[in-house]
């Protein structure tokens, strides 16, 4: 952890409200902000975690977001809600992380929703035959309203 609280690398989130980067290196050793992910959690309702992702979502970055999820779905919390809206690429190679989560989910009887309005995003995941396995809304409150 970085001493402004960020974390780098494989970013485990624990805890409500914080924030999370995963930043990679180019073969010169200086930040490649194109695969840059940053996560920011938070709580609604208390039984409902929302997890804001913006940036790079690839293979690269996605077992970041993986741990982040994982850590959420052993909390047994009653709906997930992944905001995709400010990704700035989804790269097919990082869907199986989602469907991961959304199997694992399902089987726990938690509730889960991608926020997505980018027809880009959105295609991605039809492209890849998993479109649906999630309910995918174009806001944060429109997930909360499917989801109770």
């Amino acid at each position: 952890m970085t001493k402004d609280g960020n974390f780098t690398g494989a970013a485990k989130l624990a805890t409500a409200s914080r924030d999370a980067v995963a930043m990679y290196t180019n073969a010169e050793g200086f930040a490649d902000v194109s695969r840059t992910l940053t996560f920011h959690l938070d709580h609604l309702r208390g039984d409902v975690a929302v997890v804001h992702a913006s940036g790079c979502l690839d293979q690269t970055t996605a077992p970041d977001l993986q741990h982040v999820l994982d850590d959420l779905l052993a909390a047994v919390p009653w709906a997930i809600v992944i905001d995709l809206s400010a990704l700035s690429v989804l790269n097919p190679g990082a869907v199986a992380s989602l469907v991961d989560v959304a199997y694992r989910a399902g089987e726990a009887n938690i509730g889960i929703c991608l926020v997505s309005a980018d027809l880009t995003i959105n295609g991605v995941l039809a492209s890849e035959g998993v479109a649906e396995l999630f309910e995918i809304q174009p806001a944060t409150d429109a997930a909360l309203r499917v989801l109770s």
